[in-house]
């Protein structure tokens, strides 16, 4: 497992920092060196999963940058970390399940077999993860006046217990802000109770 998280934390971040930096070389990288793009490309794909800092006005950001971001927040953080998200190892075992089942291969990583109840658990945990985020935008985009856009990134952003936001925060109100803590309550303590009662 420890190698499952080990590579998948390098691919996100790897990857994330690269396509941020590609996406918005013009973008919201505009005007700094080449060495800030890539310091600011490489933080944002780190805090995304993490820490919830933000070094670049994301609310500039455009589609494709977007897009990166929600799906940082919702693949999230590692496992016995304090970050939310459907977690590396889990990301890991279903891309190695995905990538063995296009090659006809079984499901081994380095002579240690992945048993069927871990992808159970993590094909579980990862559809109710995503289940909760698509509740939490149903009802923010029915109850909140904001930008469906920024709307789904506070969902992402609060599923992940990341803290990044694109600007809606401050315009949200009663219930959305209590959508938001329920979110972060179900990111954050959800996945680890599942786990814990499957293993009961």
């Amino acid at each position: 497992v420890a190698v499952i998280v080990f590579n998948t934390t390098l691919a996100l971040l790897f990857g994330g920092a690269l396509f941020f930096f590609i996406s918005e070389y013009n973008g919201v990288l505009q005007g700094m060196s080449f060495i800030e793009k890539i310091n600011n490309s490489w933080f944002q794909s780190a805090t995304a999963r993490t820490a919830g800092f933000n070094t670049v006005d994301l609310s500039n950001i455009n589609a494709g940058t977007f897009l990166l971001m929600v799906s940082l927040m919702i693949a999230g953080g590692s496992p016995g970390g304090t970050a939310g998200g459907i977690k590396t190892g889990t990301l890991g075992i279903l891309a190695l399940c995905c990538y063995n089942a296009i090659r006809g291969r079984d499901n081994i990583i380095r002579n240690r077999n992945i048993t069927p109840e871990t992808i159970q658990k993590a094909i579980t945990l990862t559809i109710l993860c995503l289940l909760v985020l698509l509740i939490s935008i149903l009802m923010l985009i029915t109850t909140q006046t904001a930008k469906p856009a920024h709307l789904v990134f506070e969902a992402a952003s609060a599923l992940g217990t990341v803290g990044l936001s694109m600007g809606a925060t401050p315009y949200l109100d009663e219930i959305g802000k209590v959508i938001i803590i329920l979110t972060m309550f179900m990111g954050r303590v959800g996945p680890a109770t599942l786990v814990c009662y499957i293993n009961a």
